[in-house]
């Protein structure tokens, strides 16, 4: 049994090794994440030591609860934002070895230990014990909690996967969307019902973050401070909750991979589909890719998963901001929300396929190639952020800053559109093929998607920056004139910087073309 588990992690981490050692970029990008790691240290020991200076304890328990389940949250839904399973064990690649569903658990669980996620949780689980540092039994309990932190974030963040996984290959269509919201959907639940039984949160923020400390995505978080407290069995309690919820977690991990071990690929035909979207866009070179785009956002599951997720962003920070009573929050949910879709899209052509060889077979121009994507992008987002800009200010009261939100949020979508139309004309990243498990990546595809993200926000922040500037006064002083000159200069800097965006990538796409191309296909899974 070990030397089965040992040896598909040690081939796991070989097959990365390999791509390190062909790739400077992702050698680059592994770099980075190891500066992440002892960046989020050096903050967690930072913020652990000022909460330490607080006299109450109980206080100083509540924003490790609540940090704790944001990182628990992001855990869970940003690899299914990102598609990050490990190719090398997937359980439909290694069903004909005959390998036991929970050998392969302890595989996946030990390369999700070994990466710089979960080092970075263990670090700062164990810098924010530096808050007890003046209690030794808050100290030592926090360092002893901090491996299940990490067993709560690693076992939950694979099991939503490998359960979404599963419910993609099974239900087609109608799974799509229900794979991408389950996790979100168990771990919201709970934070739901506290704020339901103890509304208005505001008025005892400390008794809510307590009440946190009883759900399965706070509990873990929470036993140093009872420990702390002198509360052993409120401690004890927390301990069970989190050891229950890390099994159940496992059992659901176990049952997803088991089903995925025994199941085989069908094949047959398919009924003719109808022309549906290709039917309603204009004719001709421009109205086919927006069609074929919009097929690709609403019908592939990869996309989908990208787009269901996304409503969850401004949902948590419209909920961060009623709970914390900061209204900044609310303000930023639809700017940041508006720059998170083009950014999943900045190496776009990645999941064409074949239909990109078509394209080019076709002689398509990169004008009509890029004004058909951004136009697809914009029809699904525009909506969308224009509401979260309405709705997110009078969440909170701020019905004077909705000009200022909504100048920031479309000039962000439109300058990240401009930015992703650029990128996408020349960078290629080996995503999952179309029909294959969507959330599954070559080795090291993922660094190379971080760090490309990286860029392209850093990028649409430096073409915005004087709408943020100019956003960021408005949205402080709360005056309507500057909030409205925000929103005049936030759509003409936007439609700008879009058009610019547009034309230049489409310049890169005429020559870079048949490059695009053949990296598309070295870097296509099988």
């Amino acid at each position: 049994m070990a030397s089965t588990v040992l040896t598909l992690t040690a081939l796991r981490f070989r097959i990365l090794a390999n791509s390190l050692r062909r790739s400077p970029v992702q050698l680059g990008a592994v770099i980075l994440g190891a500066l992440q790691v002892l960046g989020m240290g050096g903050f967690a020991l930072v913020a652990g030591w000022l909460q330490g200076l607080n006299p109450f304890v109980l206080e100083r328990q509540a924003p490790q609860i609540i940090v704790g389940t944001i990182i628990t949250l992001v855990w869970v839904l940003a690899p299914l934002v990102v598609g990050s399973a490990e190719p090398a064990l997937d359980p439909r690649k290694l069903a004909r070895f005959g390998i036991p569903a929970w050998r392969l658990l302890l595989a996946e669980l030990l390369v999700g230990l070994g990466w710089f996620p979960a080092l970075a949780t263990l670090v700062a689980a164990l810098a924010l014990g530096l808050t007890w540092r003046d209690l030794p039994a808050g100290m030592i309990a926090a360092a002893c909690s901090a491996p299940l932190v990490v067993l709560t974030c690693v076992v939950g963040s694979r099991a939503a996967m490998s359960l979404a996984a599963g419910l993609v290959a099974r239900r087609g269509a109608a799974g799509r969307m229900l794979a991408t919201l389950v996790a979100a959907a168990v771990l919201l639940v709970p934070v739901l019902t506290v704020l339901v039984l103890d509304w208005p949160p505001w008025t005892r923020f400390v008794e809510l973050m307590t009440a946190l400390a009883w759900t399965p995505i706070g509990a873990a978080w929470s036993i140093a401070g009872f420990f702390a407290a002198g509360s052993i069995g409120a401690a004890l309690a927390a301990v069970a909750v989190a050891l229950l919820t890390i099994a159940v977690l496992v059992l659901l991990w176990w049952l997803a991979l088991r089903r995925a071990l025994e199941t085989r690929p069908t094949t047959g035909r398919r009924r003719a589909a109808r022309l549906g979207i290709l039917g309603a866009v204009p004719s001709g070179a421009t109205g086919a890719i927006a069609g074929r785009s919009l097929v690709l956002w609403f019908r592939d599951p990869r996309l989908v998963i990208q787009l269901a997720i996304l409503p969850v962003v401004p949902a948590l920070l419209v909920l961060l901001a009623v709970v914390d009573h900061v209204d900044w929050f609310a303000y930023l949910a639809a700017p940041l929300a508006a720059g998170l879709l083009p950014l999943t899209q900045f190496a776009g052509v990645s999941y064409d396929g074949g239909a990109f060889a078509s394209e080019l077979a076709a002689a398509v121009r990169g004008r009509s190639d890029r004004i058909g994507r951004a136009a697809a992008m914009l029809l699904i987002a525009l909506p969308a952020v224009v509401l979260v800009a309405v709705l997110a200010p009078l969440a909170v009261g701020s019905a004077a800053r909705i000009p200022a939100t909504l100048g920031l949020a479309l000039a962000a979508l439109l300058a990240a559109t401009g930015v992703s139309s650029v990128s996408s004309a020349f960078v290629a990243v080996p995503v999952a093929a179309a029909g294959k498990n969507p959330f599954s990546s070559p080795p090291g595809s993922n660094t190379i998607q971080v760090l490309g993200s990286y860029l392209v926000t850093a990028g649409t922040a430096v073409v915005v920056a004087p709408v943020i500037l100019l956003g960021t006064i408005g949205l402080a002083t709360a005056d309507p004139t500057i909030g409205w000159w925000t929103l005049g200069l936030g759509l003409g800097w936007g439609a700008a910087a879009l058009a610019a965006g547009i034309a230049l990538g489409a310049r890169i796409f005429d020559r870079q073309a048949p490059a695009l191309l053949e990296r598309l296909r070295r870097g296509r899974m099988r």
